[in-house]
């Protein structure tokens, strides 16, 4: 009699590799797709259970489940895998330094940012349809990231510095669970 979870487990055996999966060791059947000029795409398989947004370390790189997990088909899950490109630094907190007194004798306080680098996915926007109007990106751009609590306080009017461009956070597309998609615009360049 067949058994497909003790099946799918003898190809994990044989053609599994190690992967990491939200910083958790496992292993997985990761298949290529078919050629994107844009992205690096992969198909992952394991018999642990996994969530669009999921992070997962393998080889040399770093790359984020964007798809709808298929669900526990045949006691495995099935996902589409996108290679993240770029790590941007997020403001997580703040230390705040007292170095003195102005004129008034209000305190002054020397703020000094804590950052933590996340991983993401930029993507130039494409045209869209606001209110009967095709509104087009302009060099517009969206950062894909996990869904956790650093990437949370992302808000809006952050900056971010992408391949030399300086870019502001105008939105959010929060129809992907598991993703935090920040919608960026252009603004200044950087000298």
């Amino acid at each position: 009699m067949f058994n497909l979870v003790d099946d799918f487990q003898y190809i994990l055996d044989s053609l599994g590799v190690d992967v990491q999966i939200n910083a958790v060791s496992t292993k997985a059947v990761i298949t290529n797709t078919p050629v994107n000029a844009n992205y690096d795409d992969k198909k992952i398989n394991t018999l642990d259970v996994i969530k669009r947004g999921d992070k997962v370390n393998y080889g040399d790189g770093v790359f984020l489940i964007i798809s709808e997990v298929n669900g526990n088909r045949y006691g495995k899950y099935k996902a589409l895998l996108r290679r993240t490109n770029f790590s941007l630094p997020i403001k997580i907190d703040e230390i705040k330094e007292l170095v003195g007194t102005n004129d008034f004798g209000e305190p002054v306080y020397k703020i000094t940012p804590i950052n933590v680098n996340e991983e993401c996915i930029v993507a130039n926007q494409t045209a869209s349809v606001e209110n009967g109007s095709i509104r087009l990106p302009n060099g517009n751009i969206d950062l894909m990231f996990q869904d956790n609590e650093n990437t949370k306080k992302i808000k809006l009017n952050d900056t971010f510095t992408v391949a030399g461009q300086k870019y502001k956070v105008i939105g959010f597309d929060n129809t992907e669970i598991g993703l935090i998609i920040a919608k960026c615009e252009k603004t200044t360049a950087l000298n």
